[in-house]
């Protein structure tokens, strides 16, 4: 089974919450279009930042956003990046970040390509909310040869439990449940409960974004 089949097909419609930045280039100042959910995703104050303080401003989540692009196609091999050029309708992960009490993929794609550094060049973001309940985690144990155990502890980590929830929730101990962590991350080669969670969402399919769509018209809107 191909790996975009980890996610069923009913996990995530069509992405309705987007961003196009096109970053300061000579003379031309920086410019971002967010359409109404991406507006009140970002506008609304995150459970892990105090209380009425604002999200970061859009513009520099954007050049945030395109910095981590940016250093991740350089990290390309070139057999990557021509694949990367015939997929270029597949967005890359770039981050996890948390609105309220709901948390979002955020995935990246340059929409023009850029030929000499002072071309201007458009980026898409689009934000795609996290939902646990739809994740096929047997399929993902087969790929990575995840004990029942491990599946249990990333169904949580999707759920955003710390290790003491997990812990409790297991009853386990937290030296148990951080020893389970370090296997993970291992068999997903990441760093972290983050990076786990990343391994997982990365094989999370997207719509693909074509010449045709609403996002087409407000690219020509902000050039």
């Amino acid at each position: 089974m191909a790996e975009e089949d980890i996610y069923r097909e009913s996990m995530i419609p069509a992405p309705n919450a987007f961003l196009i930045y096109r970053p300061e280039v000579k003379i031309t100042k920086e410019v971002v279009f967010q359409n109404q959910e991406a507006t009140k995703i970002l506008s609304y104050s995150s459970a892990a930042m105090k209380e009425n303080e604002p999200f970061p401003e859009i513009l520099s989540l954007c050049s945030k956003w395109k910095n981590i692009l940016n250093k991740i196609s350089k990290k390309m091999t070139a057999s990557e990046k021509d694949y990367a050029y015939e997929k270029s309708s597949t967005p890359i992960f770039l981050e996890m970040i948390k609105s309220g009490r709901r948390r979002y993929v955020v995935r990246g794609m340059i929409l023009l390509g850029q030929k000499s550094e002072t071309e201007e060049v458009n980026y898409l973001f689009l934000l795609d909310r996290i939902t646990p309940d739809k994740i096929n985690i047997p399929l993902i144990a087969r790929q990575w040869q995840l004990s029942p155990r491990e599946q249990d502890i990333v169904r949580l980590l999707l759920e955003d439990r710390s290790n003491k929830e997990i812990a409790h929730m297991l009853a386990l101990s937290i030296n148990t449940i951080k020893a389970y962590l370090k296997m993970l991350m291992r068999k997903l080669n990441a760093s972290s409960r983050a990076g786990i969670v990343s391994c997982v969402l990365t094989k999370q399919p997207v719509a693909e974004v074509n010449e045709n769509s609403i996002i087409s018209d407000k690219i020509r809107f902000i050039s």
